[in-house]
Order: structure tokens, then C-alpha cells, then sequence
């Protein structure tokens, strides 16, 4: 008996491999057509079963119809940008700078070249939450080193000082005015 199912041929000279030999009937084996699988080639072959392609690649696994005119059981992609296939094996092009060309880095962000690919990173004055640089308020968290008054500003901060003091060439410090001295050495 032949149950190859339309997708294969029967080899009459030799038994099914589940076949009992006590059985009545004879079920004999199926050599499946290209794309087929399976004792009676019912099952459609899964050309990625191995995963067949090289690393940092997607198998596509072809239709038996597929297998059958193009002569191979699946496809791989193509490496990814950075890549290129070197006989089966994806390298590491002379690096392309992905930040000179296909950078989403926001202007808050500067963006660092790696090998195949690129990171944004908050600039100064910003920190990272999840996906997005927001504001540091310097102020708030007391990082700014001003000596008497902060005022917060986008990405930075000021520093003032308070009347009577004036602000130092580091920005930070103050120093007491000299009127302030003077009218102080009066009263």
C-alpha cells in the first residue's frame, strides 16, 4: 500500500519504517518531492529548522512550491546596516558613522558611533528617563555649587547673590560688595 499523499513517490522495494510485519497490508516507503517531509509527505519541510543563516540574519523558510523552483528550502536577510556578508558570515564593515547619516539623537542628546550602530546620550544639564533626556534642576538637587541663590534654566543653571555680595568670575561665589563693606564699617 502506497500513502505518500500526492507529494512524494512510492518506493515499492522497501517497507514503511513504522510498518509491523505483521500486518496485513504493506505500507511501503515515500521518497518526498523537494519541499516535503514526513513519513507519508504530509508535512510541509521547515528549511529553518536548523537555523541555516549566519548570525545577526533572519531565516525565511520557502513553500514547497517555493523550494521546488528556486532549489533551496529557505532565505536569510541581509546583514544588517555596518554589515556585510562575507561568505555566509556577516563582518563589521569599515565602520559606517550611522551618526553622520541615520542618527535619531535629539538636540538635547549627542550620539556616539559603535561598531554597526550608534547610542544618544543625554548632553549635560539633562538625564536620561526611559527613552527621553528631561531637565536636571540643579538647584533642586543642590549639584550646582552656587553659594547663595540658583535659578534653574534649561539644561543649566544660574547663580546670583544675595544684595550686598557680588558674583566671582567662577560664577559660583560670592563676595561681599564694597559698599556693603563701607556701609558696614559705618554703622
Amino acid at each position: 500500500m502506497c500513502d505518500c499523499s500526492g507529494n512524494g513517490d512510492c518506493l515499492f522495494t522497501e517497507l514503511a519504517a513504522d510498518q509491523k510485519e505483521a500486518s496485513k497490508f504493506r505500507v511501503v516507503a515515500c521518497k518526498c518531492n523537494v519541499g516535503y517531509a514526513g513519513t507519508s509527505c504530509a508535512d510541509n519541510f521547515d528549511g529553518c529548522q536548523d537555523n541555516p543563516c549566519t548570525m545577526l540574519t533572519n531565516c525565511t523558510d520557502l513553500s514547497p512550491s517555493e523550494q521546488a523552483t528556486q532549489n533551496k528550502a529557505f532565505t536569510c536577510s541581509e546583514c544588517p546596516t555596518g554589515y556585510i556578508d562575507d561568505y555566509g558570515i556577516c563582518v563589521v564593515l569599515s565602520d559606517v558613522n550611522e551618526c553622520d547619516t541615520a542618527s535619531t539623537c535629539t538636540d538635547i542628546q549627542t550620539c556616539t558611533n559603535t561598531p554597526g550602530s550608534y547610542t544618544c546620550n543625554c548632553k549635560a544639564g539633562y538625564r536620561m528617563t526611559g527613552d527621553t533626556c528631561n531637565d536636571i534642576n540643579e538647584c533642586n538637587e543642590k549639584s550646582s555649587g552656587c553659594q547663595q541663590k540658583c535659578a534653574n534654566t534649561i539644561g543649566s543653571f544660574t547663580c546670583s547673590c544675595s544684595d550686598g555680595y557680588t558674583l566671582e568670575a567662577d560664577g559660583v561665589n560670592c563676595k561681599q560688595g564694597q559698599l556693603y563693606q563701607y556701609y558696614r564699617q559705618l554703622f
